[in-house]
């Protein structure tokens, strides 16, 4: 029952994210990636914290839990949630997302080394899947927007961190089973984490937002909130080599987001199409087969 549970919340949690990453392509041009990383974060704070007043008990927080909670918001939302936005940003969503669903063949393998999870042979087939993709989703095609391929490790890196990320989630909340507890945790402990991009970003890429970016901001950091409460509720109920593959899933709906409300601005390939594709193959191949 808890796996279908999980898989519902993983589902949900792959259109929200698909959603949220459309609009956060609009998000970019008012503002910067820091900014809108900030937003993100504290917008579902204060909702948060009064639906855990009401649900949850804060009297038998460890401070171990403690400890795993801080750790993987600083993980991610921390380094990740800006580097989605920097990757969205330099490289458009059709390129951006599909790259970042290397995260389940890597939060897997994490899963097997740290929490000794078992999942079946499958795996290594999907795994073929996902390095052809990535390599289709790569190539760069005529009359594409400029872009240079220096910027593709910024989705790959999120997908390395969010695999250390999914995985600590998972012990944290077997360890501490508290879902409102641990995001208010995680979510303030992504804070300094955020603050680390800021030596290495040019001036007009740290705090900037434009004129009536405001909304539109504080939008897609509900939006991202409603998925990260949804996606990291997942996580008590399923598996890390259940919930990712599906939660990861969010290509698909991102690129069917994009044709219908990027279609002026985001080039969308047959090489992107073939490439989501390829990866949605595989990660379903991996979330059938998991155990």
């Amino acid at each position: 029952m808890n796996n279908y549970i999980a898989i519902g919340l993983a589902i949900s949690a792959a259109i929200t994210f698909g959603a949220f990453s459309v609009m956060a392509r609009k998000a970019m041009h008012l503002g910067s990636a820091l900014s809108a990383s900030l937003i993100s974060v504290v917008v579902g704070l204060p909702v948060m914290f009064a639906l855990s007043l009401y649900f949850s008990d804060w009297g038998k927080l460890t401070w171990e839990a403690v400890l795993w909670f801080s750790l993987t918001g600083f993980l991610a939302p921390g380094l990740a949630r800006p580097l989605v936005y920097l990757a969205i940003k330099y490289v458009g969503v059709g390129r951006a997302m599909p790259l970042i669903t290397m995260t389940p063949f890597l939060s897997t393998m994490v899963a097997i080394l740290w929490l000794r999870e078992r999942p079946g042979p499958a795996i290594f087939g999907a795994t073929a899947l996902v390095v052809s993709g990535c390599f289709l989703i790569a190539l760069k095609p005529e009359r594409d927007r400029d872009w240079r391929r220096i910027f593709l490790l910024l989705p790959v890196a999120h997908s390395i961190v969010m695999a250390f990320a999914s995985t600590s989630r998972r012990f944290s909340l077997l360890l501490f089973p508290d879902i409102l507890i641990g995001i208010i945790i995680a979510s303030l402990a992504s804070l300094p984490a955020l603050l680390v991009f800021l030596p290495f970003l040019p001036p007009e890429e740290r705090w900037r937002i434009e004129p009536g970016g405001h909304k539109m901001m504080i939008l897609t950091g509900l939006l991202n909130s409603l998925s990260f409460l949804v996606f990291f509720s997942a996580f008590q109920f399923g598996a890390v080599s259940i919930v990712v593959p599906i939660g990861y899933a969010a290509p698909l709906f991102a690129l069917i987001f994009t044709r219908i409300w990027l279609r002026d601005e985001e080039i969308l390939t047959w090489q992107k199409w073939v490439g989501a594709i390829a990866l949605f193959l595989g990660v379903v191949l991996i979330a059938v087969n998991a155990p």
